[in-house]
């Protein structure tokens, strides 16, 4: 359903975004077809699973640090995942 919503909704190299990513199947579904990336979610757990996620389908390595911001009404954390940049 992500990667139908993500194509249907966005074009190539535009931003989408999802502010309660969870493990980011929205993310995956527009790394895997060239969208930039946004999300947050209120579980540290959540952002390390979508920063796994994310490494797999090759958008995202471990060296790659995540900003840790100040909590945005319960929001624990936030990350910008650029696709296709070399």
């Amino acid at each position: 359903v992500s990667e139908v919503l993500v194509q249907q909704s966005s074009s190539v190299g535009e931003l989408v975004v999802d502010p309660f990513c969870g493990s980011s199947s929205v993310g995956v579904a527009a790394a895997m077809h060239g969208r930039r990336f946004i999300g947050c979610d209120v579980a540290d757990a959540a952002i390390e699973l979508s920063r796994q996620r994310l490494a797999d389908v090759g958008t995202l390595d471990d060296s790659t640090p995540l900003p840790k911001l100040a909590p945005c009404r319960g929001q624990a954390a936030l990350f910008d995942i650029a696709v296709g940049r070399a």
